[in-house]
């Protein structure tokens, strides 16, 4: 099995476990990596987990430097990379991160709620090397939207982000997730169907995750 070890792809061996007919990797490192970029988001999503629902100074975001020195350790080990947060278009050097990951290899793809990305950052993440997406949206009706994520209108800034996506990318590469509660569940087919007029094709649908709160 080929694993990838400071760059150069390498053999890994099973390893025995004391459950019969199961082995697992020995592996050094992780093999993929979601690196959490920063805090700041412009949603209030009712069950989003970061810690800035407490109070979080958000002014300790790491910096440039910082964010490409935990690349330069990750990098040499994984195949790929998810740049999530917050909400990572909140940081404006993010273009430059996707192309050091990319230079490196190690693939590339964000979670993001859309509503910032617009047809210029659009290009720059794909020229940089983006290769995928992973747009929240989690209604198809604005006042459920606005509820859920704590924003007015959200629907129509993650839609037009969405746009804007689609001049540089197949709708294969940008994914929706919808996570649902005790109340949105029902909707999921109707979910469906709202986005398939706009012509996308991945759909996933989500739990929410205790998080104490």
């Amino acid at each position: 099995v080929s694993t990838k070890y400071k760059g150069e792809f390498v053999m890994s061996t099973y390893l025995k476990t004391s459950i019969p007919h199961v082995r697992v990797l020995d592996l050094s490192a992780p093999l993929h990596a979601q690196f959490e970029i920063t805090w700041k988001c412009s949603d209030r999503c009712i069950m989003c987990y970061n810690v800035w629902h407490g109070g979080y100074d958000i002014s300790n975001d790491l910096t440039e430097e910082q964010h490409l020195e935990v690349l330069d350790i990750l990098n040499p080990h994984i195949f790929s990379m998810i740049f999530s947060g917050g909400e990572p278009t909140e940081v404006p050097w993010l273009p430059k991160l996707v192309e050091y990951c990319r230079n490196d290899n190690v693939d590339c793809s964000m979670i993001s709620n859309g509503k910032n990305i617009d047809k210029a950052l659009a290009k720059s993440l794909v020229d940089a090397g983006l290769q995928g997406v992973q747009i929240s949206l989690h209604h198809f009706e604005d006042s459920v939207s606005d509820w859920i994520t704590g924003t007015e209108g959200s629907i129509p800034k993650t839609l037009k982000g969405i746009h804007s996506l689609l001049q540089y990318m197949v709708p294969e590469q940008i994914g929706i997730c919808m996570v649902v509660n005790s109340i949105t569940a029902s909707d999921v087919y109707e979910m469906g169907r709202f986005l398939s007029e706009y012509g996308l094709k991945i759909f996933v649908v989500s739990l929410c995750s205790y998080s104490g709160r």
